[in-house]
């Protein structure tokens, strides 16, 4: 039996498994980026590390997925600097949401050239985001909370009452959530305020420029900002 990083055991037929997933993504790295398809390879002859490959393959698996949806899957690279920051962060994610964010980001970053290196910003980012976080990030995209202002579009901020917001972030309680909302305004990703009455405690959460371009590239989207607004808002 061989143990991974988080202590579970692995079976024969777990490592032959793997070696056929490991085999896949590098399969469809190799015509993107080399350096990443031969990290992949690093990777699988350390038998201690295949909980990571596990965790890699949904990455690329919905990263090809995005690809072939904008019809861009022939001809395009990626910069070996993303790919490999990309593999060496996202391996060690488990979470589905921080997976689909990394797949994203990876999608995006996919150019003819393989030469733009304007993700990798994005990439540090997100590398510093906790499942927790990442879910803060998506909230104003999900329900009815797609509205901003800005450059001259309507847009509103996202305003919960404390107890939903804990709930719908899965954190233990009211103080671990001020501290992940403390990491995001570090960041320069959102701002927050409490408004408080005798009935309830709300918070009002307004997401920067910057939470708005790392959500759009984290959802493959590789025009302005402004077209993916109005992608998914309709108008």
């Amino acid at each position: 039996m061989t143990t991974t990083n988080k202590g579970e055991s692995m079976n024969p037929s777990d490592l032959e498994t793997a070696s056929q997933i490991a085999s896949t993504a590098s399969d469809f790295l190799k015509a993107i980026c080399l350096p990443a398809a031969e990290e992949i390879g690093v990777i699988l002859r350390d038998k201690l590390r295949i909980w990571r490959l596990q965790n890699i393959t949904p990455i690329f698996q919905d990263a090809k997925a995005m690809l072939e949806k904008r019809g861009s899957l022939d001809n395009i690279k990626c910069h070996p600097r993303i790919a490999v920051k990309i593999i060496e962060e996202g391996s060690l994610i488990e979470d589905p949401d921080l997976q689909g964010m990394w797949a994203g980001l990876f999608a995006s970053s996919c150019t003819k050239d393989g030469t733009d290196e304007t993700n990798l910003i994005f990439a540090n980012i997100l590398a510093q985001l906790s499942s927790s976080q990442a879910r803060i990030i998506k909230l104003p995209f999900e329900g009815n909370y797609t509205r901003y202002q800005y450059d001259g579009l309507e847009y509103t901020d996202v305003e919960k009452e404390r107890s939903e917001l804990v709930n719908y972030t899965g954190l233990p309680n009211w103080g671990v959530l001020m501290r992940e909302l403390d990491h995001l305004d570090s960041l320069g990703l959102v701002g927050f305020s409490l408004r408080s009455n005798p009935q309830r405690t709300t918070i009002e959460i307004h997401y920067n420029e910057a939470a708005l371009r790392l959500y759009a590239r984290c959802q493959g989207h590789t025009g302005t900002l402004e077209q993916f607004l109005l992608s998914i808002t309709g108008n």
